[in-house]
This record gives C-alpha cells, sequence and structure tokens, in this order.
C-alpha cells in the first residue's frame, strides 16, 4: 500500500507527555514495547516505540510541566497536500494550532483542531510509495482510534470535509449512530455517542492498544503508577477498559473476545 490508497488513514501517534523520559517505561513493561532513538537530520534525536513486529508507530514530545495542557495521545492523519488540509479545517470550523511545518527526511504536518476541541495532526510522508497505515492487531500495538462526542454526526461532517472517509453508522439504540469512518475499505476510527453511565472522557482522540488478558492489564497499569477509569466492559467485538498512564494521557486496553 502507499498514500495514495491509505488517504486518511492513521499514519503516527505522539504521545504528548508530561513525563517524557520516564514514560517509556511504563509501556514498555506494559506492552512489551521496544523504545529506540532514531536521527532526523538538523533536529536531533527522535524517540520511538515500536510492538512486538517492530514497526514505529509513535513517539513521545515533551510538554512542560507547568503547561495549561494535559498529557495526550494525539493521530496523524495522512492527506494529499498539507496546506490544503489546513485551509478546509479553518473554512468548516476548526482551528489551526500550528501552522504547516517540514520534519526532515519524515515529511510535512500541521497541528489543527476539531470544532468539538480534539486536536489532531495532518501529515504527508515524504516517502509515499510505503505502507503507511499503523493499525495493527497484536499484542501491544494501536488497534482502533475514537473520538467520544456531544455531537458526533456534525462532527463526522467536518472531518469528512477534511479527510476521504467514507462513513457507516451503527445504531447504538441512542439518539445519535457510532460512526465508523473508512479509508478505502480499511476501518480507521470511529466517533462514539456520549454514554453517561461511563466515565466522562474529554473531547480527544483515545487510542486502543491490544492486549491479551484485559484484567492482568488493567492491575498493571495501576502496579506501573498509572489509573484505571473503568473496569473492562463487554462489548460485540471484544472487552475494553479505560485507563491513564502515569502522565495522565488516558487510552484504552482491548481484548478480543475468546475464539
Amino acid at each position: 500500500m502507499a498514500l495514495k490508497n491509505e488517504l486518511g488513514a492513521i499514519a503516527w501517534f505522539s504521545l504528548m507527555t508530561t513525563k517524557f523520559e520516564s514514560i517509556g517505561s511504563f509501556y514498555t513493561q506494559l506492552f512489551g514495547w521496544e523504545v529506540t532513538k532514531h536521527e532526523i537530520p538538523g533536529i536531533g534525536d527522535s524517540i520511538q516505540y515500536s510492538a512486538t513486529k517492530g514497526k514505529v508507530f509513535a513517539g513521545p514530545v515533551p510538554l512542560e510541566p507547568n503547561t495549561d495542557l494535559s498529557s495526550h495521545w494525539i493521530p496523524y492523519f495522512a492527506v494529499r497536500d498539507v496546506d490544503q488540509a489546513s485551509r478546509k479545517v479553518v473554512d468548516h470550523g476548526g482551528t489551526l494550532a500550528h501552522e504547516g511545518f517540514d520534519i526532515p527526511t519524515v515529511g510535512r504536518t500541521a497541528i489543527v483542531v476539531d470544532p468539538g476541541g480534539a486536536p489532531f495532526h495532518i501529515y504527508t510522508p515524504e516517502v509515499t510509495d510505503q505502507d503507511i497505515n499503523v493499525i495493527g492487531g497484536d499484542f501491544g500495538e494501536p488497534c482502533w482510534l475514537e473520538l467520544t462526542s456531544n455531537k458526533p454526526k456534525a462532527l463526522s461532517s467536518f472531518y469528512q470535509n477534511i479527510l476521504p472517509w467514507g462513513l457507516s453508522e451503527i445504531d447504538m439504540g441512542t439518539p445519535d449512530p457510532y460512526i465508523i469512518a473508512k479509508s478505502g475499505e480499511n476501518m480507521v476510527c470511529g466517533i462514539s455517542p456520549r454514554d453517561p453511565s461511563l466515565p466522562t472522557v474529554a473531547e480527544v482522540w483515545l487510542p486502543y492498544f491490544m492486549v491479551q488478558d484485559i484484567a492482568q492489564s488493567s492491575q498493571q497499569v495501576v502496579a506501573l503508577g498509572g489509573k484505571t477509569h473503568m473496569d473492562p466492559k463487554p462489548i460485540q467485538q471484544g472487552i475494553f477498559a479505560l485507563v491513564e498512564d502515569p502522565a495522565g494521557a488516558r487510552f484504552y486496553l482491548f481484548q478480543d473476545h475468546p475464539k
């Protein structure tokens, strides 16, 4: 696969964190991630995370300890033209948090914010003939991405104006449906109506990471200095739980139903 076939796919994650030096140890112990360094010309070493198969999919970015921002995960969605997509974001009610900039040997990106307040990157890789999708299904890999919103249909329309997503709806028995976004035939992410029975989450994109035993992993999160915000909950696709790393970045654990 290549960029022309993966527009709208998730190409990277940044972990915006106030514990830049130490947070990698938490994820390594929880998911078995490998933490490596990659030199970017003119910038220096970049820390990168990879799971069991060795494909890098994320890296930490430092937040100042006294910042008003909380630690959080942020996805990169692949686009053909970062600057054109930035203009579309603003035209359709979003905001431009950081205008497009180049990362040597990596690509071009911009940081934008949707009308509900969720930040994300739009990104064009420098090398466009390689597989860029980082979503997988093995232990420790990001396996899904979700945004919870009070206005999921309005937000899905915003994103469809920015990204070439195909959208489908799942009836959740709520006033608003669960919305699935696809890049070609591949599912990318979901926009969920807020469920009052679940813990309140900010309108930020939250990744799901695959685990083998969700009860054990939830306990391990706490033992490693993180927090749990929701006990494992079964759904049709599997079992999920909302947790938080020691710096405050929230994410979901996900376990497939036993075969």
